[in-house]
Formats: structure tokens, sequence, C-alpha cells
């Protein structure tokens, strides 16, 4: 079975431990954070925010998985799992959302999928 960091492509961008960075970053393959990060995330793969990363700045990738600290505006295409030691701040975007008890989120979230979410009216109502 992959681990998060093989799930999207080649994990070949990582800002590690007590590494600081200012600016805009732009990659195709997986991002993990380790450090800290003030400024944009794009990538077409994964980002990951381990434990100690903090990332101020908006993100835009397939799937993202925070361990750590993220301000800002997040759009996901696929899923984002919010790990029991994230801090998520901001506004959030995503198709499906995990959150592990103990992560706190604060912000608004709008989820969207392919899946129909209107009732189907073909089906009987039942009362009691």
């Amino acid at each position: 079975m992959k681990n998060s960091n093989e799930r999207d492509g080649n994990l070949n961008t990582i800002l590690g431990k007590d590494s600081y960075c200012e600016g805009n970053l732009k990659v195709n393959q997986t991002v993990r954070v380790d450090g800290e990060l003030k400024g944009d995330i794009h990538t077409q793969a994964s980002v990951i925010i381990g434990k100690e990363g903090r990332v101020t700045g908006n993100v835009t990738a397939k799937k993202l998985v925070l361990g750590g600290y993220l301000n800002g505006t997040v759009n996901i295409d696929g899923h984002t799992v919010l790990e029991s030691s994230a801090v998520f701040n901001g506004d959030l975007s995503t198709k499906l959302l995990v959150i592990d008890e103990g992560a706190q989120f604060d912000g608004e979230c709008s989820m969207s999928n392919t899946y129909n979410t209107q009732p189907d009216d073909s089906q009987e109502n039942i009362t009691s």
C-alpha cells in the first residue's frame, strides 16, 4: 500500500524542519512542508503539511493532508484530511473532508461532489 507521500506522484519538493521560506510555490508534484512557509502553494498533486509544518497562504491542490498549521484559503479538487494535530484557519473548498478527533477547524467549508444529493422522488415516504 502506498503511503500519503506517494499517492499522487513523486514527492520531490520538501521544505524541511526548521526551514523558513517566504514566497509562492508552484510545482507539478507532491509538496511536503515540515518548516514554515509564508506564501501560496499551487500543485496538481498533493500538499502534505507535517505536524511541525506551518503555512500562511492559499493552497490549491488535488489533495491535502494537514498535520500542522494552515491559515488561508484552500481549494482542493479531491479530498482533505485534517489529522488530530491539525490547526486550520480559513476557508476550505473540497470534495471530501476527513477531520480526525482533536483537529481544530475555524472557518468555512464548502463541499461538492459528483453524487446526486437530491432526494429520490420515486421512493415511497414512510412515516411512523
